[in-house]
């Protein structure tokens, strides 16, 4: 099983922003780190779907990304 990095960085309109470096462009929020860590589990499960290995490389992404593990980061 693959895993995926987040970034997550305080925002100065308060909660927390997301990104995710191996996806370009899946990004979201969070009031909380919690609700962050969520939304973030929610964009990359959105951002994969129904994208096929061929069009995941024309966009850069890795092929062999094909699942998210978030479970270290802290709730």
């Amino acid at each position: 099983m693959n895993q995926l990095t987040i970034v997550v960085a305080p925002d100065e309109s308060g909660g927390f922003a997301v990104t995710v470096p191996d996806l370009p462009g899946c990004v979201t929020h969070g009031d909380t780190l919690g609700t962050a860590i969520d939304n973030a589990r929610q964009a990359i499960t959105l951002y994969l779907d129904g994208e096929t290995a061929a069009s995941l490389n024309a966009a850069g992404v890795r092929s062999e990304i094909i699942t998210t593990i978030l479970d270290a980061v802290p709730a």
